[in-house]
């Protein structure tokens, strides 16, 4: 049984050994990376009108405020550095400000992190590798279980790290400090994205420091070469395989560059008189976010998020776990093995960071875990043709397995990719309509509002900001802060109060939903309280838009006897979710101010 096994795999082998050395060898991976970039073009394409998320629209909104001249963090509170925004700003200048000029910014930070994914691939270990972790990376970085058709901070994070391993390795080899101050500087702008970002750049450091031992140190001394044609060196010269001052010049290099981003925005933000706010809102602020989560809390978060996060991408998962275990034995990769067991290490801590784990988070493990898949396949690959060992049989089962992951991901989200409109693609990845709704409600927005009005919306909704061109009247965009546990969140509500006591704004948009809010049972309630009085002496309710099979639109007489009194809308109904077959539906409530002068 076992000479017949062996026989018919050399018959194999013979089959490979003629592709591998033809034309087919060296064009089947660009052509690969060509239809794979095809697809992703496609998918993207058809879906550029999605509605903008939470997170897309406050970047939008951010970026508007800036070609207007605004700083962030003056009119705008926001726990996020500020380089996504400008990113934004530069799409929304160049294609115009609308949703479908996000989506072409995301097609470029995709189609070039893809094309990174490839060459490192490529340069790591073979075309082969990095072929398959270029398709892994696209398919999966597209998939709604990662929330990959959102232009979300963790895509523009990844581009850059991309792009200074890249450098990273160049300089490494070549040893010039440009590059490597280059590498830096891509490490940096990386952070300036997303704050995790930051641990990338610490990892490149590490294996910059790394890449200056002598390999010789961890060899027992008898099995050392040139032990006795050389002098002994001395000091940490003996650890190293670079003099010292080239070592300290190269950190010098790498770490100018990484800094550099942060210390001109540290000073821009100084000079124009808003360091201060812009200090408490991305470290201060941020740091108290980030420690909300528990431990335990987050182990279970993580679990659950990974459930989902497999769904059409388990695959790529099995075969960046068994590319993990073939660096152990796979020579062709022995000089990388510490370089991609790093990345995926600094690329689980930045996913742990904050200790969230949202759906989105997961794309900045992503070119680690499939460059790892490259690693599978190219061993794989390589074994057909060459030897005959128990390690062939793997071989079968590799290949199977990338398949499965070639087609599982297309076929379970063909109905999103290609079947669904944007708006309805939107209402099944997010199970809600309130983005799609918030396009409606800005519309009505800028009908009846002029340029210079400024607006407010009580809910986590500023992609209604972004899409009706209106100023906020408040710089708290997000109420999630308000309802968090910890000490700031007092003072944020009356700070938000006093802005719309302030502005007067002639519309407030109340968004009636819980996922808006995110209200704990420790959450301060002043706001909701202070609302419900407000509203009833100085604002009417002229419009409701809900989910419905009539449309998304009311009159807000078809509701008025659900509400207490005049137009003020029941307390319980701003604490919780409101299911659309109770009393009163999910719902986004437009007010008018009242003209008093009557």
């Amino acid at each position: 049984m076992r000479q017949v096994l062996f026989s018919h795999m050399d018959k194999v082998r013979n089959l490979i050994s003629a592709i591998k050395t033809g034309a087919l060898r060296r064009h089947t991976a660009f052509v690969s990376v060509g239809i794979l970039l095809l697809f992703v073009t496609f998918v993207r394409f058809h879906l550029r009108q999605m509605p903008l998320e939470r997170d897309e629209g406050e970047y939008a909104y951010v970026a508007q405020m800036l070609l207007a001249g605004k700083l962030p963090y003056e009119h705008v509170h926001s726990m996020k550095l500020p380089g996504v925004s400008v990113a934004y700003a530069l799409a929304l200048f160049v294609f115009g400000d609308s949703a479908a000029s996000v989506r072409a910014l995301l097609w470029i930070v995709n189609t070039l992190s893809i094309v990174l994914v490839f060459i490192l691939g490529r340069r790591l270990l073979d075309t082969t590798a990095g072929a398959v972790a270029a398709a892994g990376f696209g398919l999966v970085s597209l998939s709604p279980s990662v929330l990959g058709l959102a232009a979300h901070a963790t895509h523009f994070v990844m581009l850059f790290v991309l792009a200074g391993l890249w450098f990273l390795l160049r300089g490494v080899d070549s040893g010039r400090l440009s590059t490597l101050a280059l590498s830096g500087v891509m490490f940096g702008i990386a952070f300036m994205m997303k704050q995790p970002g930051l641990v990338f750049g610490l990892f490149a450091l590490a294996y910059l420091w790394f890449s200056r031992l002598d390999p010789e140190i961890f060899v027992p001394r008898s099995l050392r070469r040139h032990r006795y044609s050389l002098p002994p060196k001395r000091g940490v010269s003996r650890l190293l395989n670079v003099p010292p001052v080239t070592l300290l010049r190269e950190t010098g290099s790498f770490t100018l560059g990484l800094v550099a981003p942060f210390a001109i925005t540290c000073l821009l933000f100084l000079v124009a008189g808003a360091f201060g706010k812009f200090w408490f809102w991305t470290f201060t602020y941020a740091a108290k976010y980030g420690s909300i989560v528990s431990f335990g809390q987050s182990i279970r978060v993580l679990y659950s998020m990974l459930k989902q996060v497999a769904v059409g991408n388990l695959f790529w998962g099995i075969l960046g776990g068994i590319g993990l275990g073939m660096l152990r034995w796979d020579r062709r990769i022995r000089q990388y093995r510490v370089f991609l067991i790093g990345f995926l290490l600094s690329s689980i801590v930045a996913l742990w960071v904050g200790m969230y784990f949202r759906h989105h988070y997961f794309v900045l493990v992503l070119p680690a875990v499939t460059l790892l898949a490259g690693v599978a396949v190219s061993r794989a690959w390589y074994l057909l043709g060459r030897v005959v060992s128990i390690e062939l049989l793997l071989t079968p089962i590799i290949l199977l397995l990338l398949l499965a992951a070639l087609l599982y991901g297309p076929v379970i989200h063909a109905q999103v990719w290609f079947a669904k409109t944007p708006a309805h693609a939107s209402e099944a990845i997010y199970r809600s309509s309130v983005f799609v709704d918030s396009v409606e409600v800005a519309n009505y927005l800028r009908e009846v509002t002029p340029v210079t009005n400024k607006i407010a919306v009580l809910g986590s909704e500023p992609q209604i900001y972004f899409y009706s061109r209106r100023q906020a009247a408040t710089g708290y965009i997000y109420m999630y802060p308000l309802m968090e546990p910890h000490r700031y969140a007092a003072r944020m509500q009356d700070e938000l109060i006093r802005q719309l006591e302030s502005e007067q704004p002639e519309h407030v948009v109340f968004v009636n939903m819980h996922t808006s809010w995110l209200r704990r049972p420790e959450s301060e309630r002043k706001i909701f309280d202070w609302w419900n009085a407000y509203s009833k002496t100085n604002y009417v309710l002229v419009r409701i838009f809900a989910p419905s099979k009539e449309g998304r639109m009311w009159d807000p007489e078809k509701f008025l006897p659900y509400f207490l009194g005049d137009n003020s809308v029941p307390t319980q109904f701003l604490m919780r979710s409101i299911q659309p077959d109770e009393t009163v539906p999910l719902a986004i409530h437009v007010y008018k101010k009242r003209n008093n002068s009557g």
